[in-house]
């Protein structure tokens, strides 16, 4: 219980000062109304189209304003011309692409965080600069599914500085999700989404966060937040699965994926409902399993 102690003391902390300026009473979860370490694609921090319309005609030698996986090379070293679009996408702090500004940022996060934990909430990967694997608290973008091929793009083959992407799992893309049918939910309020289940939305009272694609996962399934869930939880994290549980009036489980990231110090799971978790179970055997609060395995 000690190793927790710290982190629970600093995220309490932190934290209070967020419930107090937005008004929110005790009942409020701590990490409600946190922000995440990734900047938003809109703040002054990301690049901003700010070169030169694309002229017309033959561009200037040593220009290479090419696609990459079918996304315009940016930026001053490559194409310092505005990204195409309208709404123009923005050229990315993380990886010099014309990438979409509506996905959103995304963190790496192993074993016990110390952050709230930001995924992409509709299960698609998440880009981050640096050949990886990638340091723990490191932020990136989000990707819609569609930009799955760039993910599978070597960065050396293009002449690109270094990045990767990673699932909502904390694990590194690889190869595309397997082929899979989408099946029907038990709850209809804890549905399968993502991948085979693309059409699906994540309903309350889901935070509309879609997680589990992945290289071996054909699908995801809704879950209640993205609040990690692990072995001997303190309190603080505790209440998250008794939250849930009052949430769908229905016992709610700490759902953990396999394989988990090499350098996790501890198996990591996420918060969904019960019968959810344990029909994900079903169709995943070797890549999920459901706990409880006490970290007991729940019987398929």
């Amino acid at each position: 219980m000690m190793r927790y102690a710290a982190a629970c003391v600093a995220l309490l902390s932190a934290c209070g000062s967020c419930a107090e300026s937005h008004g929110r009473d005790d009942a409020g979860g701590p990490w409600d109304a946190a922000t995440p370490d990734a900047p938003p694609l809109d703040s002054p921090d990301m690049r901003h189209d700010a070169g030169a319309p694309l002229p017309d005609g033959d561009l200037p030698d040593g220009t290479d304003c090419s696609e990459v996986a079918g996304v315009r090379r940016c930026g001053l070293e490559q194409c310092p011309y505005l990204c195409p679009g309208s709404p123009p996408v923005r050229c990315s702090n993380y990886v010099p692409l014309c990438l979409p500004r509506t996905g959103g940022g995304c963190t790496y996060e192993v074993g016990e965080p110390t952050d709230p934990p930001e995924h992409c909430s509709s299960g698609g990967p998440c880009v981050l600069p640096g050949e990886g694997p990638p340091e723990s608290g490191q932020a990136g973008a989000c990707l819609p599914i569609e930009y799955l091929d760039l993910c599978l793009t070597d960065w050396r083959e293009v002449d690109l500085p270094p990045f990767h992407c990673m699932w909502t799992d904390m694990t590194m893309v690889r190869r595309a999700p397997p082929a899979a049918t989408c099946p029907p939910a038990p709850d209809p309020r804890a549905p399968f989404c993502a991948g085979a289940c693309s059409e699906v939305e994540c309903p309350a009272p889901s935070t509309g966060l879609c997680l589990g694609l992945g290289d071996s996962r054909g699908f995801g399934v809704c879950a209640r937040s993205g609040v990690p869930c692990f072995e001997d939880m303190s309190p603080f994290f505790r209440h998250y699965l008794e939250e849930c549980a009052r949430d769908y009036d229905a016992p709610c489980a700490c759902m953990v994926l396999h394989p988990q990231p090499p350098e996790a110090p501890f198996p990591r799971g996420n918060i969904v409902l019960a019968d959810a978790c344990l029909a994900y179970e079903r169709a995943y055997p070797e890549g999920v399993e459901c706990r409880d609060a006490d970290w007991v395995r729940l019987l398929p």
